[in-house]
């Protein structure tokens, strides 16, 4: 019921911004179609999943590009990127996220300084991608090398990323979530007990996949 209504406050929000942006007499002037909407797939302070599916398709309405900061969703939930940016209805062609980008030194658990942009839209990666801020060797090499090399960065932490992903299929990521997520109940009632003491025992509302 709680995602029901906050997608629903979402997309009421989006869908009276976008209105309002339309009808001003500005809009004469710049227009929605291919603007960028920036979507949190996991706000950072409030800790909120945003409705992507259900924002990405309003906003397609009106034309935008949609990009999903996922520096806090990463690993943290699971992501489906061909799902993601196929949309909901997979027959429809462009329904979807157009962009994917996230640091890995988070849920990841990396080493700072690796991070993944993902697009799987030739089109955009031609067009919107063709030049990175810093150009260097390779910028005419196609969409892996105009990024890949950009002076003398240490390559230290991508290097690393290999290795951090068979950690964590070892473990498997819903082990993983599932422990974390009762860590934070467990760390709760203890500072409650601190904090609180005559309070009962908190429960929280915290989906664990493995019950």
């Amino acid at each position: 019921r709680g995602e029901s209504l906050m997608t629903s406050l979402f997309e009421e929000a989006l869908n009276e911004r976008l209105a309002t942006i339309q009808s001003s007499p500005l809009h004469s002037q710049y227009t929605l179609e291919n603007s960028l909407l920036i979507l949190d797939e996991v706000t950072s302070n409030t800790v909120l999943k945003m409705p992507i599916s259900s924002l990405t398709k309003i906003a397609k309405q009106y034309g935008l590009q949609v990009l999903v900061d996922g520096a806090h969703g990463l690993l943290a939930n699971p992501v489906d990127m061909a799902k993601m940016t196929k949309g909901d209805d997979e027959e429809i062609e462009g329904e979807g996220i157009d962009y994917y980008v996230s640091n890995c030194h988070k849920w990841m658990s990396s080493p700072r300084g690796a991070a993944i942009m993902y697009c799987p839209k030739e089109k955009l990666r031609d067009t919107v991608l063709r030049y990175p801020p810093v150009m260097s060797h390779g910028v005419d090499d196609g969409y892996f090398s105009r990024f890949l090399w950009d002076g003398c960065r240490d390559y230290a932490a991508q290097l690393s990323l290999p290795v951090i992903l068979d950690y964590w299929n070892q473990l498997g990521p819903e082990n993983v979530r599932s422990a974390m997520r009762r860590g934070i109940k467990s760390a709760v009632n203890i500072l409650k007990q601190s904090w609180h003491p005559a309070m009962d025992e908190i429960s929280l509302d915290i989906h664990d996949e493995n019950g």
